[in-house]
């Protein structure tokens, strides 16, 4: 195992945490349509994308700690290299979510005839 592949976890909470310091940052931001609306749901985006991406970096974390020893992982990748492909995968299949939680609880900006 390389120390390397913990850059990626920590990269993770550090984002995370910072988009929870600071909910209506623009550097550290979740940027799609649906969170541009206004300032409450970029805030609302911010908050959920980041406890999601929290989460994924303890997670990411600790499964390479208990892997630490497994040589072969999926397809012959080194198990280092699955973990990071699979919370990889995890953080792109979330923006979808944020989106649809975003447009629930804001449904009222959310009509069939507004274009944006």
């Amino acid at each position: 195992m390389k120390w390397g592949y913990f850059i990626v976890p920590a990269c993770f909470i550090v984002t995370g945490v910072i988009m929870l310091l600071i909910p209506n940052s623009t550097v550290f931001a979740f940027k799609t349509l649906t969170a541009s609306k206004n300032e409450e749901t970029q805030k609302f985006c911010n908050v959920l994308s980041a406890r999601i991406m929290i989460v994924l970096g303890i997670i990411s974390a600790v499964a390479l700690i208990l892997t630490w020893n497994v040589k072969t992982g999926l397809f012959g990748y080194s198990m280092d290299d699955t973990v990071m492909a699979i919370t990889m995968a995890a953080l792109v299949l979330s923006l979808p979510i944020v989106n649809i939680c975003c447009r629930k609880k804001f449904s009222e900006l959310f009509t069939k005839n507004d274009k944006k």
